[in-house]
């Protein structure tokens, strides 16, 4: 048997959804492995090429062979394969995977997605969706919330540990994501985890907690710079470009009042309502209002270059920077924008907002470089729905941090290398790793 993970996609892959699909989303893979008949074989991590090679060898040789990579055209998601399999044998995966919570609402939240189910076309008219999920805290748990109401949850008799099952006939499998909440009453209290490394005499550690203050309600709409870059390309044409408008002034008219913005608007080239950041003003807000109600989309995508102009301008101690980023994410030089985003998470904010069918890697990997967050518009909404996705992303980039943080790790332990805090924002999870 071989099992091998591969680093990037993998050719000529099916557009349907499968049940080897695997939703990655921000998760880092650390174990596989394949149970067929009582015969276990453990994966091993290499490159894309030298994995397929040596599956496609395998399957030509009659022998059964898996094969794990990203997904050709999803980078958000992985794809197993899983080759001559013969009948009445039964195979059991086991992928195992780290990934960072959201913290929404001072709760904890799991987004399950069903990229990875079988679609409706394949789902027999009587199918069984069982899914079975374990809560393990190092303290009490509560507020413990699963979107289906048909799911039964039990906790054990300390409150730590919580069981979540769900086990129902189906017609077909939701097509959004399913969010688990908990809370956890240790959330606000520093936990270092050490873990020893298989192959080498190192340890790797992480530090998390959720920092807080008592004045983090009375600051949650500070003043600040607000700067908006609208993405007009040729890929935002029909009901793009009329969601990104809608959404942003939504956003023009939410901002505190006593706050500086601008609206930049990017294709092949960029310009800007204003010169630079202004106050808000009734004038200012009606002005840049009819600016993006006639915004239209055309030309490439080059959001690197007004990104990196604002990065340059001088900063007002006063008004602490935001960038919040309207796009569908088909941008280019898009792995410089992150880095540069990366650069200066430190001095300046970034949210994104992605429109339409969106790169949620691309636009998630440039919110987590920015220390900010992301969320996502696949069509046009009520009006109501849209400004309450809008309001909460303005709550939190209005909310206040800390800058200049160092962390004393143990004396008498030698520091290989380790992660540098940036900017640690009230309210939001911290990690650092060493």
């Amino acid at each position: 048997f071989f099992f091998f993970q591969a680093e990037d996609g993998i050719r000529d892959v099916e557009r349907s959804r499968g049940l080897g699909d695997v939703y990655k989303r921000q998760m880092a893979i650390y174990e596989f492995s394949v149970l067929i008949n009582d015969k276990e074989c453990e994966g091993k991590l290499m490159e894309k090429e030298k994995a397929e090679t040596i599956y496609s060898d395998a399957i030509a040789a009659g022998n059964v062979s898996s094969v794990l990579t990203y997904h050709q055209n999803n980078s958000s998601l992985l794809r197993q394969l899983l080759g001559n399999l013969m009948p009445n044998m039964k195979a059991i995966i086991t992928i195992k995977g780290v990934k960072k919570l959201a913290f929404e609402g001072n709760c904890w939240n799991l987004a399950i997605p069903f990229a990875y189910s079988p679609s409706p076309s394949v789902l027999p008219s009587s199918a069984i969706w069982n899914l079975t999920g374990t809560i393990d805290s190092t303290s009490k748990l509560s507020n413990i919330t699963f979107e289906y109401a048909k799911a039964k949850t039990v906790l054990n008799k300390n409150k730590t540990e919580a069981t979540i099952t769900f086990n129902e006939k189906i017609d077909a499998i939701p097509a959004n994501t399913c969010n688990l909440r908990f809370c956890t009453a240790s959330t606000n209290q520093p936990v270092a985890r050490f873990q020893k490394s298989k192959e080498f005499d190192h340890y790797a550690g992480l530090l998390t907690f959720v920092p807080t203050t008592n004045d983090l309600k009375e600051a949650n709409m500070i003043s600040g710079e607000y700067i908006f870059f609208l993405d007009t390309s040729g890929s935002m044409s029909g009901d793009k470009i009329e969601t990104a408008r809608e959404a942003l002034i939504i956003f023009l008219k939410s901002l505190p009042h006593d706050s500086m913005f601008n609206v930049y608007f990017f294709e092949s080239s960029f310009y800007s309502i204003f010169p630079s950041s202004v106050a808000y003003t009734e004038e200012n807000i009606a002005k840049a209002i009819t600016e993006v109600g006639k915004a239209c989309a055309s030309g490439g995508t080059h959001l690197l270059e007004p990104l990196d102009i604002c990065y340059k301008t001088p900063l007002n101690a006063k008004y602490p920077r935001c960038f919040f980023i309207l796009t569908d994410g088909q941008v280019c030089r898009s792995s410089e924008c992150i880095q540069l985003v990366k650069n200066n998470q430190a001095t300046c904010r970034v949210f994104t907002i992605g429109i339409g069918n969106a790169d949620k890697k691309f636009l998630e990997d440039m919110a987590l470089a920015g220390n900010g967050s992301s969320e996502f518009l696949p069509r046009i909404e009520n009006e109501e729905m849209l400004a309450s996705k809008i309001i909460v992303l303005l709550g939190q980039a209005a909310r206040p941090g800390l800058v200049n943080v160092k962390i004393n790790w143990p004396k008498d332990i030698t520091i290989l290398q380790e992660t540098k805090p940036g900017l640690i924002i009230f309210g939001q999870p911290f990690m650092a790793l060493v």
